[in-house]
């Protein structure tokens, strides 16, 4: 499939969506809804809600021309649909991305999607300056206790609030860091089969995924781009690559809910890919008039995971924690470079650890807040790799705390985001305001300020602070 086949396929989409159709659908259909062919009576509806949004990126660091600052700006609709009856129905939440180089590559910018063309094992079509995401589009049957689902999920295991380390299935969109959309973007849906079981208040969830879908990583001359250096040499951070199929490539997890005393308990087994990336220096690269890099690939391990999460309610306070243990988690041997036996050196080495990662927080609503929705977020997420000869895993010793409270009856909120990872020194500092104008149209604008990280491949992210808005209209 060739780049203009994937411009005809947006531009017919925005056509269907420009066109008028009734966005806010709420339609019933005309014929009985067979549900696995057993005749009722209910009428299927259909609900779908699109927005379209801008986003545009500036870049505050001072030591650039005017005309570089300007970073990013993008066109994202999202379409979210549910059709069927309430207990077999097809559900699908989708993101269309364009950046201006979609329509002529001189109104590109440094940032783009992808390197080439591929066509992911989730269904998202990708290009430099387009991306069609189906994260989530499945099948949903309802019958009794039990719950069947199939196709792209996005999976809410664990009770964290930032890192989640019982949250095994879905892989991270790392394109810019954490600074994509929470709710819509950051994380990736994979294709997958899930059965609920409820028993009594307790249940049982079962997830199969059959294909490895990998975390997405910032490619190497973007504004996400690593800027890091192994001794001497440049790094250059190679784009993810899938498992391949088969039973290396395939996870499976178990969950079990029950609650104990008031302590809403999650206990849970994996074993399949892992989702955080091993960064591994793999071999040297050289180009005309450019020094010699090193050539860093996003590896991905199979792995073993046991799990808890839990999560209680105190008077104003929501606590929650999770945890997770592994005994096969890999990590890059921490090798120091010598310049005169770089090729020697190459590939690191991995070795198998045992491994634990927890998070534990709270959520805490504030009795001052005017809109009785004001809440103060704390939590603090640790791993560690009981190998010390391997690398620090990646986020490896995070604090998050944010505080958010609503005004002018919700029309404003205001966010102020700290997080700290304390393993690369790095902190950022992210104000944000948003404000609806109408009942369609929603306003946002944020800052982000990064600073430390003198140690670790996060060291060159302290020039990337940046103004962000966002201007959405919701159909």
């Amino acid at each position: 499939m060739k780049f203009s086949t994937l411009k005809y396929i947006l531009i017919l989409i925005t056509g269907i969506i420009i066109s008028g159709t009734p966005l806010y659908a709420d339609t019933e259909s005309s014929d009985d809804f067979d549900s696995f062919g057993s005749f009722t009576e209910e009428k299927a509806s259909f609900n779908i809600k699109i927005y379209t949004e801008y986003r545009g990126l500036i870049s505050t660091y001072r030591e650039q021309d005017l005309e570089d600052i300007y970073k990013k700006h993008e066109l994202k609709t999202n379409i979210n649909f549910k059709y069927g009856l309430p207990n077999f129905y097809i559900q699908g939440d989708s993101n269309i991305f364009l950046l201006p180089g979609f329509i002529s590559e001189d109104l590109s910018s440094e940032y783009k999607y992808s390197n080439d063309f591929p066509f992911k094992r989730n269904g998202t079509l990708t290009s430099e300056y387009a991306e069609i995401d189906l994260r989530e589009l499945y099948i949903n049957y309802d019958k009794g206790i039990w719950r069947f689902r199939a196709g792209n999920q996005v999976h809410h295991w664990g009770t964290a609030d930032a890192i989640k380390p019982t949250s095994y299935f879905n892989p991270f969109d790392l394109r810019e860091l954490l600074f994509k959309d929470e709710d819509t973007e950051l994380t990736i849906g994979v294709p997958s089969i899930s059965v609920l079981a409820f028993i009594g208040s307790d249940s049982l969830e079962l997830v199969i995924v059959p294909l490895h879908t990998p975390s997405r990583v910032p490619l190497t001359g973007t504004f996400w781009g690593l800027n890091h250096r192994e001794g001497p040499f440049p790094v250059i951070i190679d784009e993810e690559k899938a498992i391949r199929p088969g039973i290396d490539g395939a996870g499976a997890g178990i969950k079990y809910y029950r609650n104990i005393k008031n302590f809403d308990t999650h206990l849970s087994l994996y074993r399949g890919p892992d989702k955080e990336p091993l960064f591994r220096p793999v071999k040297t690269v050289s180009s005309p008039d450019e020094p010699v890099s090193i050539l860093v690939e996003p590896h991905f391990n199979t792995v073993t995971m046991a799990g808890i999460a839990l999560s209680n309610t105190y008077e104003r306070f929501i606590f929650q924690f999770e945890g997770v243990y592994s005994p096969d988690k890999r990590g890059v041997v921490d090798t120091e470079i010598d310049s005169a036996e770089i090729e020697s050196l190459l590939p690191f080495d991995n070795e198998k650890s045992h491994y634990f990662a927890w998070s534990a927080g709270f959520n805490y609503f504030l009795p001052f807040s005017p809109s009785k929705e004001g809440m103060l977020t704390a939590e603090w997420s640790r791993s560690h790799l009981l190998n010390d000869k391997l690398m620090k895993p990646f986020l490896s010793d995070v604090i998050t705390i944010r505080i958010n409270e609503k005004f002018m009856q919700g029309k404003l909120e205001t966010y102020l985001t700290v997080m700290l990872n304390r393993s690369a020194s790095l902190y950022v500092i992210t104000p944000m305001v948003k404000y609806r104008i109408t009942d369609s149209v929603l306003s946002e604008i944020g800052y982000a300020h990064i600073a430390g990280g003198n140690s670790s491949y996060y060291s060159g992210y302290r020039d990337n602070d940046f103004i962000e808005w966002r201007v959405r209209y919701e159909y």
